[in-house]
């Protein structure tokens, strides 16, 4: 079975607490089911929006607004991360939980 984990701006939170528990609980997801985080399998919803949301689907209204709807977003608590490298910056949290706090994970 295949997964892609969308991230979303209401998923992370506003506070550093919420958003590195949120990167936990996605590492330990990623840990059980054995899940390379990429950024073909770990997305934010603007690169969703931007890889598969493509032209193909347009004419379908839900797929027009949801283009219109995403936009990249920043994480609150890490305002020193740009909205271009918030992306890279959550898989590297969730490698980093996997990587580090393995044995805090479970499988």
């Amino acid at each position: 079975m295949k997964f892609i984990i969308i991230v979303d701006k209401e998923d992370i939170g506003c506070c550093k607490c919420s958003f590195e528990k949120k990167m936990e609980n996605i590492a330990a997801f990623c840990h059980k089911n054995d899940i390379d985080v990429t950024p073909e399998t770990v997305l934010t919803s603007f690169e969703y929006s931007k890889k598969f949301l493509t032209d193909k689907n347009i004419g379908c209204k839900h797929v027009e607004a949801q283009i219109d709807k995403e936009e990249a977003f920043k994480i609150e608590s890490y305002g020193w991360i740009s909205k271009d490298d918030t992306g890279p910056f959550i898989r590297s949290k969730i490698r980093y939980y996997i990587e580090y706090k393995s044995e805090n994970l479970t499988k």
